[in-house]
């Protein structure tokens, strides 16, 4: 029984689909059939919502971006919020349309299913056009809110989020990938809304979160270091926290890098677990064999594991399930044992037996084996 049925005793509906009808005219008509009963309405707060548009209001005209299913609860087919307001920001002459999701939480949308949720999300992405509201931006929003609701993995202050492209691109099918702009932004960086806060409403304060694109080598620098500190850091050179789909690199820029780095040098890294083409398995003998990746991944282990282990704390690599964990923890010797189902390896980066296990974490190759046993 999944977590769904558990909760609320049935399975989530599939999202009701549209039909299509290809019109004499070459034109597209697109419609959408459910019914409605008191168990599938989407409880919506009417005075949240006027608090949310006022909200935005302070800055412009508000438009929303609705579903034609949001009547519909979640649960019941329809879309994972509500509504997307959107609004044009005019910020010291530079203009930036922000989005925010309007019933992701509970606060607007009051159910039990959404009882730990009292936080929206929000984008803001550069104007060149005020007449122009990009269709991926809101697409983005409404992926990333039904991930949440379907995984309860919730997006935090500080998390990041990789994804398998373009931030532009992921919400859609393939085929529709052609028709969305590219972008050098396939990661995401979740951080406090530098314009909204958290708005009060008459049901309580409704938190609002900012996803931020990131490029590949700003998620790496992230995963060794802080979100949270990172976060406040590209603030402080891009007040606006807008995504530019074609910027340059962070790491470039010498306000950003220099106490970007300082930081990352002081605190450390705060990310436990690293996913990678890594881990263990038991050999015929009775034995274990460790893989370890080469490449990118392995310049990630080795930066990450300098990031934790000087600072006392351990890192734990996962990989494919028919790999079991591997994790490196510090103490004051080397040693090798077995936690569970963790291949643990001990000791501290300066020690010679250690080194030896991270001759196998090799960036210039392609992979190496351990054999323990």
């Amino acid at each position: 029984m999944s977590w769904f049925q558990k909760l609320f005793g049935r399975k989530p509906a599939e999202p009701i689909q549209p039909e299509v009808t290809q019109n004499a005219d070459g034109s597209v008509s697109t419609s959408y059939s459910f019914t409605l009963d008191g168990g599938s309405m989407r409880p919506v707060a009417d005075e949240v919502v006027e608090a949310l548009d006022d909200a935005l209001g302070r800055y412009g005209d508000v438009v929303h971006a609705v579903d034609p299913t949001r009547m519909l609860d979640f649960d019941a087919g329809g879309p994972p919020v509500w509504s997307v307001g959107t609004v044009v920001v005019d910020h010291e002459g530079q203009k930036y349309r922000l989005f925010l999701t309007y019933g992701f939480s509970s606060v607007l949308s009051p159910s039990d299913f959404r009882a730990d949720y009292s936080h929206e999300y929000s984008i803001a992405v550069p104007v060149d056009d005020e007449a122009d509201v990009p269709a991926w931006p809101a697409a983005l929003l409404r992926h990333m809110t039904r991930y949440v609701l379907t995984t309860r993995a919730d997006l935090r202050v500080g998390d990041n989020i990789p994804l398998p492209g373009p931030i532009t691109r992921v919400a859609f099918s393939p085929e529709h990938h052609a028709s969305m702009p590219d972008s050098v932004l396939d990661n995401l960086l979740v951080g406090p809304d530098p314009l909204l806060g958290s708005i009060d409403t008459p049901r309580g304060s409704v938190e609002v979160r900012r996803l931020v694109g990131l490029r590949a080598e700003e998620l790496r620098f992230v995963q060794q270091w802080n979100g949270e500190a990172f976060f406040r850091c590209m603030q402080a050179v891009r007040p606006d926290m807008t995504c530019e789909l074609d910027r340059g690199s962070l790491l470039e820029e010498p306000d950003f890098s220099g106490p970007a780095s300082a930081g990352r040098d002081a605190d450390g890294s705060s990310l436990g677990v690293l996913y990678c083409e890594g881990g263990w398995t038991t050999t015929p003998e009775g034995g274990h064999r460790v893989h370890l990746p080469g490449g990118a991944d392995a310049a990630q282990i080795r930066a990450v594991l300098e990031a934790r282990l000087p600072f006392g704390r351990s890192l734990l690599l996962r990989g494919p399930p028919e790999l079991g964990p591997v994790e490196f923890r510090p103490a004051e010797a080397f040693g090798i044992g077995l936690d569970g189902q963790r291949l643990v390896f001990e000791g501290q980066l300066d020690d010679p037996q250690l080194q030896a296990v991270l001759a196998a974490v090799d960036p210039s190759g392609t992979g190496g084996t351990i054999n323990i046993g």
